[in-house]
């Protein structure tokens, strides 16, 4: 299925090419640039959510780095997420492997803890979602795992979420939840034509004790189109940057 969209003088889009062309230019730009082609035509809004798009988009992105690796470790009673070429004593890691069936999709991962009776214990837990479409079979994939670092078992966890997260947006941990920002889910008809909707925002958090999303936290700002960024400052409370480069 290609786009047909043209210009009064003729020139070409990129929503006039093939949809296998359209994504192959789209998927070398960045993110930044990405959410700019976004708000410009519902179609390359659609194009740029589907799983297809979001593989080759990270592949893409990955091409540009050195060969790295991803695994999350417990070093001296501490968690960590690391991304780097790793090198350390081998008798204070230990790797958590995600479920198999999983290794073939786009999924996103969350740390934090559950706090004991007592402050000073921790149960540390690894948080695994994905939701998202699925071209392969035509409808969309909604996931939640929970890793209890204590049971070393994954179980699953029951969401209808009514919100998205995009992929390259990043999770902040604070006191042991972690925070998005995200979006209402709107959904979207790939043969319907108009310009795309404004979306509400705001952020989300997941608590690790109750093992359930919380409820929507109004931002001091709303953007459409912009780059937002999340932070924690001195482990005591999350900040925003918006940017529209």
């Amino acid at each position: 299925m290609g786009f047909s969209e043209k210009t009064s003088n003729g020139a070409t889009l990129i929503s006039d090419l093939p949809r296998d062309l359209a994504e192959e230019v789209l998927s070398r730009l960045p993110v930044t640039s990405l959410r700019g082609a976004r708000s410009t035509c519902k179609k390359l809004n659609t194009l740029t959510k589907t799983q297809s798009f979001t593989k080759k988009h990270i592949g893409e992105a990955k091409k540009k780095q050195r060969t790295e690796f991803q695994v999350v470790m417990v070093l001296e009673y501490k968690l960590y997420l690391y991304s780097v070429n790793l090198l350390c004593d081998p008798s204070l890691e230990r790797i958590v492997d995600p479920t198999q069936k999983f290794l073939q999709q786009i999924d996103r991962y969350a740390l934090g803890y559950e706090r004991k009776s007592s402050h000073s214990l921790r149960s540390y837990k690894v948080l695994r979602f994905m939701d998202d479409y699925d071209s392969s079979v035509k409808h969309r994939i909604t996931e939640f795992e929970i890793y209890s670092l204590d049971s070393d078992s994954w179980k699953v966890v029951h969401v209808n979420p009514d919100w998205d997260i995009e992929y390259f947006h990043r999770g902040v941990s604070l006191k042991g939840n972690t925070y998005w920002y995200a979006q209402e889910k709107i959904p979207i008809d790939p043969h319907e034509e108009g310009d795309i909707s404004d979306q509400r925002d705001f952020l989300l958090c997941f608590d690790f004790t109750t093992e359930r999303f919380g409820p929507r936290l109004p931002l001091p700002f709303h953007c459409f189109g912009e780059t937002v960024t999340l932070s924690s400052v001195e482990r005591r409370s999350a900040r925003g940057l918006v940017s529209d480069r």
